[in-house]
């Protein structure tokens, strides 16, 4: 039976590697959140939005019977 293989890691190491893959993960999920967000940021926070605030009245402008029905 074989020995398994010592991995000589310090604790420094294990602790940067951590960190290392914790600003890893922040920049892969970050932006993904923000683009999706983005619109519910920019109406609610911000105020702003794309779709106007009147109605349009789309379609035939008088129904006669015969096309409403």
């Amino acid at each position: 039976m074989t020995e398994l293989q010592k991995d000589p890691i310090t604790r420094s190491d294990f602790l940067g590697f951590g960190f290392i893959g914790a600003i890893m993960g922040a920049i892969l999920t970050i932006p993904p959140v923000a683009f999706v967000l983005g619109p519910v940021i920019k109406t609610d926070v911000l105020g702003q939005s794309d779709i106007s605030k009147g109605w349009q009245e789309v379609g035939p402008r008088h129904c006669g019977v015969e096309l409403c029905m």
